[in-house]
């Protein structure tokens, strides 16, 4: 199946591309002005307000996603936190009809874009809302794109390429290291690929790839190594073998790749795995590798769906060459099914974000998390409880992450987040504002009462006012501000 020629591309022309990219960036812009941030989306907004070479959660990149917006307009809006997500989705569309051109032709690329469209993985997951992998996808991509263009030219510069692209998807994330996990494989397990072990290009890849990735080094260095500890430590297996894990992960990844669309995908890994050639085999390990490693987690923790990404991305290059082949009907069928689905379900999110037709109740409603922290910016700013020497706290570092990304950056905010391990720990440390006027905002989807919960953190504390939030057809959700005097060192 692999073009053993291919006509001059102009990608730059080619209608169909933009078309498609186009229409999807436009929908992909809607819904980013009418669904309220997430709850990690805004934290990862305030990582751009703490320019560093590194952050307890995750590696540098997505501050750099996550803060181009406001950098570029001055705005603190939903719009303008997706922006960089929202461009660099186009660049990964771009970087994967390279690719995928380059294995089967233009056909094939035009159906893999239009697939990018209308996966929710793809099209949302990583095309619009902030999440470190809106990076990572796009330097896994890349690199893929350089072992491509190595495979078919055997020149030696496309694996120094490939070395910066992998030092880049790993300062996105770190799951960025299992590009070299699967290129590692490919290199044991097919002799044409075995060959490079005996090319210093390849040692010289791998440092350059360290060297990209150093920033983030060095700064957990500095850091008593908190961040790799904490995210591996995380990642590792740990628990207790679990089927029921196992099914909550797999349930999940449906739900954003759809069933029929996850079984199309398996289906044509497992294709090419069989199929006994040597040009797209490679591939289909490069897609195996990050789905097959987060299975195995799932059995003993739980596994977030977009973590197995990058395999489905390069499952993508393979079921776009299997659809030039398809009956025009059933491919048409396929992407219609799929693309009106997600449509259906986009619009639906931003209507339910913006009215609460859906009459769910504050814990099952999603779309709150991100709902009515301007108007308690606003009212905050009025009380002038937003200066350098009041604190505002949260009991949740994603709530700290909203209040903090609502206020633009303005104001002393923090966490106390007794679960889990934060950003906030580094930028803004409890213990280093003792003595100071501090006020403790709660809410309806996610309560706690500072008085039994903190309350040896603080002198007193006093429910002092709430805020209820309203949207066009239902309730939104309710802010509560607790007075708590002075941070005590207790």
């Amino acid at each position: 199946m692999m073009r053993k020629k291919l006509v001059p591309l102009k990608p730059g022309l080619d209608r169909v591309f933009w078309l498609t990219v186009l229409l999807g960036t436009a929908f992909r812009i809607v819904c980013s002005i009418f669904v309220f941030p997430g709850f990690d989306e805004a934290y990862y907004g305030v990582y751009s307000l703490h320019p560093a070479l590194g952050y307890f959660d995750h590696p540098p990149m997505v501050a750099l996603t996550a803060g181009l917006g406001h950098w570029l307009t001055g705005s603190f809006s939903p719009l303008s936190l997706r922006m960089g997500a929202i461009l660099l989705f186009i660049a990964t569309c771009w970087i994967t009809f390279l690719a995928v051109y380059r294995l089967w032709g233009r056909e094939a690329a035009r159906w893999a874009v239009i697939l990018m469209q209308v996966i929710p993985l793809f099209s949302f997951g990583v095309g619009a809302f902030v999440i470190p992998d809106n990076a990572l996808a796009f330097f896994w991509m890349v690199g893929v794109y350089c072992l491509i263009r190595y495979r078919e030219s055997k020149e030696l510069r496309w694996i120094l390429w490939w070395g910066v692209a992998a030092g880049l998807a790993m300062l996105s994330k770190y799951h960025g290291i299992l590009m070299w996990f699967s290129f590692g494989c490919c290199i044991l397990l097919f002799p044409e690929w075995r060959k490079l072990l005996r090319e210093p290009k390849l040692y010289l890849a791998v440092l350059i790839s360290l060297v990209v990735y150093s920033p983030d080094l060095y700064w957990n260095y500095t850091h008593h190594w908190v961040s790799l500890l904490y995210q591996f430590g995380k990642g590792a297996p740990g628990g207790r073998f679990s089927f029921v894990l196992f099914l909550q992960g797999l349930g999940g990844q449906m739900v954003y790749l759809y069933p029929w669309v996850m079984i199309t995908f398996l289906t044509t890994i497992i294709f090419f795995l069989r199929k006994n050639r040597s040009e797209t085999r490679w591939l289909a390990w490069f897609a195996l590798m990050p789905i097959a490693i987060f299975s195995i987690v799932g059995f003993f923790q739980t596994v977030l769906p977009h973590w197995p990404l990058p395999g489905y991305l390069t499952g993508l290059l393979l079921l776009s060459g299997l659809m030039v082949q398809w009956p025009a009907r059933k491919a048409i069928r396929f992407i219609a099914i799929t693309g009106g689905l997600t449509f259906a379900l986009g619009l639906m999110l931003a209507f339910q974000s913006q009215t609460g037709f859906l009459k769910l109740s504050p814990k099952n409603d999603l779309t709150l998390d991100g709902q009515g922290w301007d108007k308690l910016a606003n009212y905050l700013e009025q009380k002038g409880l937003v200066n350098d020497s009041t604190v505002l706290i949260t009991h949740r570092w994603f709530l700290s992450g909203e209040l903090e990304w609502a206020l633009g950056g303005r104001g002393l905010v923090t966490a106390l987040d007794s679960r889990l391990a934060n950003g906030y720990n580094q930028w803004m440390p409890i213990s280093r504002l003792t003595g100071m006027r501090a006020f403790f905002v709660t809410t309806s989807r996610y309560t706690s009462n500072p008085a039994t919960d903190f309350g040896n953190k603080f002198s007193s504390c006093t429910l002092m006012d709430s805020l209820a939030t309203k949207r066009s057809m239902g309730n939104g959700k309710t802010f509560y501000l607790w007075d708590c005097g002075t941070i005590e060192n207790k």
